[in-house]
C-alpha cells in the first residue's frame, strides 16, 4: 500500500515538474519575441527619393543626335544607393542636340557618359568621319541667320568671295589683308566663287562660350594699347563659329585662298553650284560702281 502511494506521488511530481518546464519555456519565448518585434518597431524606415532619370524612347546608335522625339523623363521615388550616379546626372541634363557615344537600347535609363555636350571634343570627335578632320569658319552676323534652320549633321556649300583691282592693263586680286593695295588701280567688282560642296556640319557655336573657344581665345589673346576715344571704333565682329567636316585637301585649299578673300557658308543645295560676279548682278547700266565712267 505505501509503495503505491509513493508511486502516485512520483508520478504526480513528475507530472507537475513537466506542466512547470513547459510554462517556464513558453514564457521565454514570449519574451523572445515580444523583444524582437520592439527591436522591428524601433528600426526607423527609409524615405524614398525622387530621381529624374532620361529614357530612350527607341534604341540609339553610336552616333546620334538626339531630338525631343528619341526621349523621356521619367521620376520615380526610390530609396538611396537603388540608381547610377551618372544616370541621375543624365536626368538632369537637357539633352536635346547631344551626340550618343555608345549604342543605347530603348527604354534603357541613359547615363551621362554615354552622351556628349554639343562643341565639346567629345561630340567633335564623335561626329566627324575617321579620316577626316574637324574645320572652324568664323561667321557673320548674316550667315548666322541664313544657317539659322541648319542642323549638325547636315550640308553646306563653301562659297570663296574676293575683290577685282585693275592696275593698268591687269586686273588682279585685291588682298583682304593688304587693304593698301587699293591705291594701286580702281576697284573693279566682287566674284563669289563655289569650292567645296556638300560638307558634314558637325555643330554650330553662335555665342563662342563653350569651353573649348573661350580658352582659346584667351591664351591668344594679345596685350593691345590704349584705345584713343577720337578714333572711330569698328563695330565688333561676332563670335559664332561653325565646325565642319573637311578633308586634308580641302583644308589646304583653304588656306591657299585665305588671303584673299572670305568663306561665305550656304545650306547645301546638291546642284551644280555657279559662280556669281559683280557684271552679273549689277544692272548694265551702273558703271561707276565698276571702275568705269558713265
Amino acid at each position: 500500500m505505501n509503495q503505491k502511494i509513493i508511486m502516485a506521488m512520483a508520478v504526480l511530481l513528475i507530472l507537475i515538474g513537466g506542466i512547470g518546464i513547459f510554462i517556464f519555456s513558453g514564457g521565454k519565448n514570449d519574451e523572445q519575441v515580444s523583444n524582437v518585434s520592439s527591436q522591428v518597431e524601433k528600426k526607423p524606415a527609409i524615405e524614398q527619393v525622387s530621381v529624374n532619370f532620361a529614357v530612350a524612347k527607341i534604341g540609339l546608335k553610336a552616333g546620334s543626335i538626339i531630338t525631343e522625339q528619341d526621349i523621356k523623363i521619367e521620376t520615380v521615388l526610390l530609396e538611396p544607393g537603388h540608381w547610377l550616379v551618372e544616370e541621375q546626372e543624365a536626368g538632369q541634363l537637357f539633352m536635346v542636340g547631344y551626340v550618343t557615344l555608345d549604342n543605347i537600347n530603348a527604354n534603357s535609363r541613359i547615363r551621362s557618359s554615354q552622351v556628349a555636350m554639343p562643341g565639346s571634343p567629345a561630340y567633335l570627335s564623335q561626329m566627324v568621319t575617321p579620316g577626316y578632320r574637324v574645320y572652324s569658319f568664323n561667321l557673320s552676323e548674316q550667315q548666322i541667320s541664313q544657317l539659322a534652320t541648319t542642323k549638325a549633321g547636315e550640308y553646306v556649300d563653301v562659297y570663296f568671295r574676293y575683290n577685282m583691282i585693275i592696275s593698268g592693263y591687269k586686273t588682279q586680286i585685291l588682298q583682304r589683308v593688304e587693304p593698301e593695295i587699293r591705291r594701286i588701280g580702281n576697284f573693279n567688282g566682287t566674284k563669289v566663287l563655289p569650292i567645296l560642296s556638300a560638307k558634314k556640319l558637325l555643330y554650330m557655336d553662335q555665342t563662342g562660350s563653350n569651353g573649348v573657344v573661350s580658352d582659346i581665345n584667351k591664351m591668344i589673346k594679345k596685350d593691345t594699347k590704349t584705345e584713343n576715344s577720337n578714333v572711330a571704333k569698328p563695330r565688333p565682329e561676332s563670335s559664332a563659329k561653325l565646325y565642319v567636316e573637311l578633308s586634308d585637301y580641302d583644308i589646304k585649299r583653304l588656306y591657299t585662298l585665305d588671303p584673299y578673300g572670305d568663306f561665305i557658308i550656304f545650306p547645301a543645295s546638291f546642284a551644280k553650284n555657279k559662280a556669281s560676279s559683280t557684271d552679273e548682278t549689277l544692272p548694265e547700266n551702273i558703271r561707276q560702281l565698276k571702275g568705269k565712267k558713265g
